[in-house]
């Protein structure tokens, strides 16, 4: 017997993947070049060396203070950039296989921590500008456009978790639309392939 909502999952789900996917690589570009900004600064505009205070962000809203390299400092960041790939390749590979289904709750839960992780992410680099070297130009907009790609793809994590956690088997599988206008999916279950016919009349 076929079923829509099975269907539907797939599209769903690929394209949220698909679109998470090119977000992430918005991420991708604008943290290296943070992380580039961040090693190019010039020692005097901070009062010191770049390699002792991470180009100026230690003690910044988000950044930790006990780090003192821009690439110890951004190091975080790159785990969670990759911990999303992994993800989403993970998800890939399960929809490929058509086993979504027999790993959907460990997907939920991992995709549960990995949004929050990305919300944090937010939170660090819109603080970026109103600090010295990355409060214009280049600097600003690389900042800016992280933080919404942080966003958006936390946005788009929340929505994949709706997708893959929803359970497609409770909707009506016969006459799906007729079964939604006359109740939506408690209607649906309870006439049954035998009794559309008779519902509808």
């Amino acid at each position: 017997m076929v079923k829509p909502s099975i269907s539907i999952f797939n599209v769903s789900t690929v394209a949220l993947c698909a679109i998470t996917f090119c977000v992430w690589a918005i991420t991708l570009s604008s943290l290296a070049g943070l992380q580039q900004t961040c090693e190019n600064i010039p020692e005097a505009s901070i009062g010191g060396s770049a390699t002792h205070n991470a180009g100026g962000l230690v003690g910044v809203r988000g950044f930790s203070a006990k780090f003192q390299t821009c690439t110890e400092l951004f190091g975080y960041y790159w785990w969670i950039v990759i911990f999303e790939l992994a993800l989403l390749a993970s998800l890939a590979g399960a929809l490929y296989a058509g086993c979504t289904e027999k790993v959907r709750t460990p997907l939920v839960g991992v995709l549960v921590v990995v949004s929050s992780l990305w919300f944090q992410m937010t939170d660090s680099f819109l603080a970026l500008e109103g600090v010295g070297n990355y409060a214009d130009g280049q600097p600003l907009h690389r900042a800016r456009t992280m933080g919404a790609g942080c966003v958006a793809t936390g946005l788009l994590n929340l929505l994949m978790i709706v997708a893959i956690g929803s359970d497609f088997d409770a909707w009506p599988k016969d006459n799906f639309n007729a079964h939604v206008d006359e109740g939506g999916c408690q209607a649906g279950q309870a006439q049954g392939p035998g009794r559309t016919g008779a519902a509808v009349a």
